[in-house]
C-alpha cells in the first residue's frame, strides 16, 4: 500500500471517534464572498465553545480575546491576517484553544504583552508569528498546559522598557505554568541609546516557578545599548534564559545565546549577557536530540498534502493522533512531554533515511460539514541510542468542501 493511502486510511479510521464537526465562521476584513463577519471580535462573540474561525488576509486593528471561551482560530491557507494582541484567559479544564497563523504585534504599540495567556486550566496551542517592528512580548501565567509551536516573540523597537505601569524583564515570561516550546524564536529587547534609564538588554526567556520544555528553538538575550547616544555608559547584554523559584527547564537541541554588550565611543563596551542565569531551580540539558515534524495546519477535505519528519538516521517514526489535546504526560524512558493523549491511536509512519528524513503523502480525510481538528505528535524510536523521543506536535484542521 502506498504511503499516501496508508496515512489517509489511518486518519479516516479515527474520524468516527471524533465529536461532530463544529460550526465554521469565516472572517474577512473586506467582506468577501462566503464571509460571515468582518471583525474578529464579532465572530468570537457569535461563536460557541469549540467552533472554528477561518481568518482571511487583512489588517484587523483589534485584539483577539478569548475569555472563558475555547475556540479554534486559524488563518486561511496563504493568508496573512495582522492583529493587535492575543489574549487567552480563564479557560476551564474542559475547554481548549488553538490559534494559528495570526500575525501579532504589527498594528499597535499598546501597553502590555502582545501575547497573554492567563489562568487557563484547559490546553492552549499557539502557532503565531509576529511582526517585530513595534515590539512583541509574551507572558504566560497560571496555565496548566501550553504548547507553542513555530511561534516568534522578538522585537527591534519598543518605546520604553516600561509602558502603562508594565515593565518588561524578558521578551517571554512564564510564571506558575507548564509550557512546551517547539521550533520557536524568542529574542530579548535591546537597550536604547536614546534612553538614560534603559541601557541593558532584557532576558530572552524568564521562567518563574514553572515547568518548561524547550525543543529545537532559538532563545537569545537582548543587546545592550551603546553610549554614543543618550546612554551614560554601555549597556549589559541580557541573559538568554533565566530560571527563578522552583522552575524546572529541560532543553533539547536549542540555540541559546546571551545578548551582546553595548559598544562604546570611548573604547571597550558593556559586558555580554550570560547564556544561562539559574538564580534558583533546575536546568536539564539533553543535547542534540530534537525531532521535528511538519504538515500544513489547514487543509480542505480530500486535499493532497504531506507529512515531513526530520530526526536521526534509522529512526522508526510513529504518529500519535487524537481529536483533542491532553494534559502533559511524562512517560518512563521517554524524552519529552506527550501532549496528545497517551491512549490515542498510534500508527507507524516508516523509517527515516540516512539523513534522518521521512516524507509521506496524505490526502485529507473526508469531512461532510464544518471543520474537524486532529492533534498530532510525532515520536521516534532509535534502537542505536536505545531511546524514544517525542517530537513536534501540531494541529491539523480539516475543512469541509465549500469553505
Amino acid at each position: 500500500m502506498s504511503t499516501t493511502l496508508r496515512a489517509t486510511a489511518f486518519l479516516t479510521l479515527v474520524l468516527p471517534g471524533t465529536a461532530s464537526a463544529q460550526a465554521v465562521l469565516v472572517v474577512d476584513k473586506a467582506g468577501g464572498p462566503g464571509s460571515t463577519h468582518t471583525s474578529l471580535a464579532a465572530a468570537i462573540a457569535a461563536a460557541q465553545d469549540g467552533d472554528f474561525l477561518l481568518v482571511r488576509s487583512g489588517f484587523y486593528q483589534e485584539d483577539v480575546v478569548l475569555d472563558g471561551k475555547g475556540l479554534r482560530i486559524q488563518a486561511d491557507a496563504g493568508a496573512t491576517p495582522y492583529v493587535n494582541d492575543i489574549r487567552v484567559e480563564n479557560l476551564g479544564p474542559g475547554q481548549r484553544a488553538a490559534i494559528g497563523g495570526l500575525i501579532t504585534g504589527g498594528l499597535a504599540a499598546s501597553p502590555g504583552p502582545s501575547i497573554l495567556l492567563r489562568n487557563d486550566q484547559g490546553p492552549v496551542w499557539l502557532q503565531v508569528p509576529s511582526s517585530a517592528w513595534l515590539g512583541v512580548t509574551a507572558r504566560i501565567e497560571d496555565c496548566a498546559e501550553v504548547v507553542l509551536e513555530s511561534t516568534t516573540v522578538a522585537t527591534s523597537f519598543i518605546s520604553s522598557v516600561c509602558q502603562g505601569g508594565i515593565c518588561y524583564e524578558a521578551a517571554m515570561t512564564i510564571e506558575r505554568s507548564t509550557v512546551a516550546l517547539f521550533d520557536c524564536f524568542v529574542q530579548g529587547l535591546d537597550g536604547s541609546e536614546c534612553s538614560t534609564v534603559w541601557d541593558d538588554g532584557t532576558i530572552g526567556l524568564l521562567a518563574i516557578d514553572s515547568t518548561v520544555w524547550i525543543h529545537g528553538s532559538t532563545i537569545q538575550g537582548g543587546t545592550g545599548a551603546g553610549d554614543c547616544g543618550g546612554a551614560t555608559s554601555p549597556g549589559k547584554g541580557g541573559a538568554g534564559l533565566e530560571l527563578r523559584g522552583t522552575s524546572v527547564v529541560d532543553l533539547v537541541d536549542n540555540s541559546i545565546l546571551g545578548g551582546g554588550g553595548g559598544g562604546s565611543c570611548c573604547g571597550g563596551g558593556g559586558p555580554d549577557g550570560p547564556i544561562f542565569n539559574v538564580v534558583s531551580g533546575k536546568l536539564n540539558k539533553h543535547g542534540n536530540r530534537a525531532r521535528r515534524f511538519d504538515t500544513e495546519s489547514l487543509v480542505r477535505s480530500g486535499q493532497a498534502t504531506s507529512l515531513s519528519y526530520q530526526g536521526k538516521p534509522a529512526d522508526l517514526v510513529f504518529l500519535l493522533i487524537a481529536p483533542a489535546p491532553s494534559a502533559f504526560a511524562f512517560l518512563p524512558n521517554v524524552l519529552g512531554p506527550v501532549v496528545v493523549p497517551p491512549t490515542s491511536t498510534v500508527t507507524r509512519l516508516g523509517k527515516a533515511d540516512a539523513a534522518g528524513m521521512l516524507t509521506l503523502g496524505l490526502n485529507a480525510p473526508p469531512v461532510l460539514g464544518g471543520a474537524r481538528t486532529f492533534y498530532l505528535q510525532v515520536a521516534a524510536l532509535n534502537h542505536a541510542a536505545g531511546e524514544v523521543v517525542m517530537g513536534t506536535p501540531t494541529p491539523l484542521h480539516v475543512l469541509a468542501p465549500g469553505y
